[in-house]
């Protein structure tokens, strides 16, 4: 470029995964400190170091519960996490919080977040499953006919989660455990023992036409 030329026609802009570019720069040939921004009508009256300036990207995310609430959203750069979800999980009356559909962990998108629950089994529930992605909903009414929860030394039966299934292929459940064992957590008045761990009983009920089967096909009463 001649001397009171201007740059004209700057490259192609490079592209770097979770950076956003922002301008040409003059730097320092020395330092390598950024001195002005370059454009095409910029005038050369020296010669020029001439490098490439890109900001971290910044991507919106989104915190929703199960029913398209807006709990939360914000700004998050490039590869960061959000580590505090679960501040965000709201109390659902006949439900269990299971966990979200992306758990924000190296965010590199605007993302959603959606809390998911298991609906916790009783006579009379509305089950909820999902498809394979835990994504979209499907909701019935049905009457459930239970079975007698097996007894297991050293656990209290606490409830039924429904873990998927439906009206055709029949409603799957899993009997759900608290140990009995004493943990030395100190005692909260009208609370149980927090420290106390759940325990996932392994055989899968599948109740069908008022029946109750293993997931093998075999009929329990």
């Amino acid at each position: 470029v001649l001397h009171g030329d201007i740059v004209g026609t700057t490259p192609n802009i490079p592209l770097h995964d979770g950076f956003v570019f922002q301008n040409w720069v003059q730097v320092d040939p020395t330092t390598f400190q950024a001195l002005a921004y370059v454009y095409d009508s910029t005038v050369v009256v020296a010669d020029m170091l001439v490098d490439e300036l890109y900001d971290r990207a910044i991507y919106m995310v989104y915190v929703l519960n199960w029913d398209g609430q807006l709990l939360a959203s914000g700004q998050v750069y490039h590869g960061n996490s959000i580590n505090n979800l679960n501040d965000f999980i709201m109390p659902r009356e006949g439900y269990q919080f299971i966990g979200w559909t992306d758990d924000l962990q190296y965010v590199t998108k605007t993302t959603f977040t959606i809390a998911m629950y298991r609906p916790i089994a009783t006579g009379n529930t509305t089950v909820i499953y999902s498809d394979k992605d835990n994504y979209y909903m499907t909701q019935e009414d049905v009457t459930l006919n239970l079975p007698q929860a097996p007894a297991i030394e050293g656990y209290e039966f606490i409830r039924w989660d429904v873990i998927g299934g439906d009206l055709r292929n029949g409603i799957q459940i899993q009997a759900i455990y608290e140990s009995t064992t004493p943990t030395g957590a100190p005692e909260v008045e009208g609370q149980k023992d927090a420290a106390r761990k759940e325990f996932r009983e392994g055989i899968v009920y599948v109740l069908k036409d008022n029946a109750i089967y293993t997931v093998t096909g075999q009929k329990v009463q």
